[in-house]
């Protein structure tokens, strides 16, 4: 009863932890979730779902997340507000699910079965992408569970179809669903082989089918427009999603760290619940090498199985724990103590990191509030909304200033994203660009010009500068510097407006 009770207080401790983490990096809403905000202002003012009206491309992959913002923006909501909300009431919501999950991996209530919540709560990812703006943890949320129930259903029909609609539901929060949704279908056919039922694929085709068949019918494609833009990296984008999770494993507990977490998963037979949870986290890790990682802070494509390896180390440590002295003496107290250092050395090594990630995400919060916003509203009360800019952060400006934009990286713009290269580094030529004549053009300098020589580490924006049709037909408005917080510097982020000569 004693050890019950520790329990719920550690997992109500870890909820506490959660929102406090949550709030600690609160200020900052990445550029990108402005995108979705955008086409979500649109659907509500009745241009449809599209990022420039009477352009249908689906420049996006949250549906469900930007349809949730519509109506909100429908009667009067501010939608940094709810993305925040949503974003931490669904961090919690899987601070309960892996208290739960960690229940049907035979764990009983004891305060070391409450280590699952308490990394979840330590981890800065979780907090980052509960407030950054995206629909990160919401996704999350609806995959674990999904989990939950499809491991707890035995052979419940009603409680496996509960699991099958919760992870169809979320292939409309991202595309990454349809991998989780898979695994989980596969995983049930491989393991009844002569009594299978046709029920889940007969839920998930009720449930995902009808936004597959919009999808092809409003955007004329099986596929978001970001797919596009995102892939065709090669052999590079590989490298970059193998540096991507071994950066992820370092910063979460160390290699050594992280063996804890295959120990029960190397026992065969396995039992239902851990043989799915090992192929979820086969599939997703290879499915975010194959993608080539992300820039976002921090780790949010592999946030979604964050729970899942949190209940995977817990039971680590149980294995190893069930393995120490029981007799209550000596050897007993110094194991059982060794194990509390250790959970207490590696949830202060993984907890520390958010000192840095907050002075990083301050950083840019300022930035965006000193440079993207201030360029947004210029364009806003200097432009018309007819008139087009053409630039790569297409999220809060294009969203402040509501004009016409064309993605010169290609996220909300077929043409761009169609073309060889991988993501920030597409091939195409400017000839496209400056064929479409656009008002405006917005790059990105690491140097304050004209004072100083343009110098930018994005291909596309050096291209574009160094295009003789530029300073020719454009002529430089000014500049404002992301990087504010961090001067003196070597090197800003300097935003630049041009404006077409009249």
């Amino acid at each position: 009863m004693r050890d019950r009770g520790l329990f719920r207080l550690l997992v109500l401790l870890s909820a506490a932890g959660v929102t406090a983490h949550c709030l600690i990096l609160a200020r900052y809403t990445v550029d990108d979730a402005f995108i979705s905000f955008r086409y979500a202002r649109n659907l509500a003012a009745g241009n449809g779902l599209v990022f420039n009206p009477g352009e249908r491309v689906e420049g996006y992959t949250n549906f469900l997340w930007t349809v949730l913002h519509a109506l909100w923006l429908r009667v009067g909501g501010e939608p940094e507000l709810l993305a925040k909300v949503l974003g931490i009431g669904s961090a919690l919501g899987s601070t309960v699910l892996i208290a739960a999950l960690g229940r049907l991996w035979a764990h009983p209530p004891t305060p070391l079965a409450a280590f699952g919540c308490i990394f979840w709560a330590s981890a800065g990812a979780v907090a980052i992408t509960a407030v950054n703006g995206l629909e990160t943890q919401m996704f999350t949320f609806m995959v674990t569970l999904g989990i939950y129930l499809y491991a707890g259903a035995g052979g419940s029909i009603r409680r496996l179809a509960a699991a099958v609609i919760a992870l169809a539901l979320s292939t409309l929060m991202r595309p990454d669903g349809w991998l989780a949704l898979a695994v989980t279908l596969a995983h049930y056919h491989g393991g009844h082989r002569r009594r299978a039922s046709l029920m889940p694929l007969a839920v998930a085709a009720m449930v995902a089918g009808p936004h597959v068949l919009w999808r092809l019918a409003y955007y004329g494609s099986l596929v978001p427009n970001t797919f596009g833009a995102k892939t065709g990296g090669g052999l590079m984008q590989t490298i970059k999603g193998v540096e991507y999770v071994k950066n992820f494993v370092n910063e979460y507990g160390k290699a050594a760290f992280f063996f804890l977490a295959a120990l029960p998963l190397l026992r065969w037979p396995l039992d239902r619940a851990r043989s799915h949870a090992l192929v979820m986290l086969a599939a997703f890790f290879a499915y975010v090498v194959a993608a080539g990682g992300d820039w976002i802070p921090h780790y949010r494509f592999l946030v979604p199985i964050m729970p899942l390896i949190a209940v995977a180390l817990q039971d680590g440590l149980l294995t190893v724990r069930a393995s120490l002295p029981r007799d209550h003496g000596a050897r007993w107290i110094i194991a059982s103590a060794g194990v509390w250092v250790f959970i207490g050395v590696i949830t202060f090594d993984i907890a520390n990191q958010t000192r840095y990630l907050k002075m990083h995400t301050d950083m840019w919060a300022d930035g965006y509030r000193h440079a993207h916003r201030r360029v947004g509203s210029w364009l806003r009360d200097h432009a018309a909304p007819s008139e087009t800019v053409a630039l790569m952060d297409i999220g809060i400006i294009g969203y402040v200033s509501g004009m016409r934009v064309i993605d010169i990286t290609g996220l909300t713009d077929p043409h761009v994203a169609a073309a060889p290269g991988g993501w920030l580094k597409k091939e195409y030529s400017l000839d496209y660009l400056f064929g479409r004549a656009p008002e405006y053009f917005v790059l990105v300098s690491a140097a304050d010009y004209p004072r100083e020589a343009f110098g930018s580490s994005f291909p596309i924006d050096g291209a574009i500068f160094r295009d003789p049709r530029l300073l020719r037909d454009y002529r430089f408005l000014f500049s404002e510097d992301a990087y504010v917080s961090r001067r003196p510097h070597l090197s800003g982020y300097y935003l630049l407006v041009f404006k077409r000569k009249a």
